[in-house]
């Protein structure tokens, strides 16, 4: 449900009764539209019960969003400026959702959705407990909208727990003075970092499955 859900009932009457608004002449699109804003997502009715194609999709996969909006501010995302303000689920409440749609729909896979996912405030502690609950059945997580200044090795270990998935990131401009420019303020020191994520080693030369992970 998106945010127009919440206007549905208002809807509903308004065409049961007759207009209640002065509409644009020439047509019946009223003249004002006051913007709604949900603002405890918890208490949004989420699909509990996804369909299930019959057919191989692209997006072959259970979809969960974790938050709406954005602070970032990027001067070219009108996304980032509509959905103000930032409204995060609550973790358990995501772990729930996760857990119902997963028993509803057999889906091997689910993607937690928002605008960046990594700037989700508790996206690490989510990302371990959502593969506490289901890693043992196989079920794997993408982030399909990370900020490179946001990812972290925490996140890079627990998404690859189960199998490598989905991670897409979007640099936006190839200098630092278009970033700049468009206020995306990200570093290439950074788009390196999230393109060459430190790997764990061994502090000697025996088989790494004996020896502890080391990372540097």
């Amino acid at each position: 449900m998106n945010q127009g859900g919440q206007t549905a009932n208002h809807a509903l009457l308004a065409l049961a009764c007759g207009p209640s608004v002065e509409p644009v002449p020439g047509s019946n699109a009223p003249r004002h539209v006051d913007k709604r804003t949900i603002a405890d997502l918890d208490a949004l009715p989420y699909p509990r019960h996804p369909l299930v194609p019959l057919t191989e999709v692209v997006h072959d996969r259970l979809n969960v969003e974790v938050f709406r909006g954005c602070t970032r501010g990027c001067r070219f995302c009108q996304a980032g400026m509509i959905t103000r303000p930032v409204r995060e689920r609550d973790p358990d409440a995501v772990r729930e959702m996760i857990r119902d749609g997963i028993a509803e729909s057999g889906y091997e896979e689910v993607s937690l959705l928002s605008l960046s996912s990594a700037d989700y405030s508790g996206i690490s502690d989510l990302l371990r407990g959502i593969m506490d609950d289901h890693g043992g059945d196989k079920v794997a997580v993408s982030l399909p909208s990370l900020r490179v200044d946001a990812f972290t090795v925490d996140i890079a270990a627990e998404v690859q727990r189960v199998r490598g998935t989905g991670l897409t990131f979007a640099p936006e401009a190839g200098t630092w003075r278009l970033r700049s420019v468009v206020n995306k303020l990200v570093a290439d020191d950074d788009l390196l970092a999230a393109a060459c994520p430190p790997r764990p080693t061994t502090t000697s030369s025996a088989s790494p499955s004996s020896q502890p992970a080391v990372w540097r």
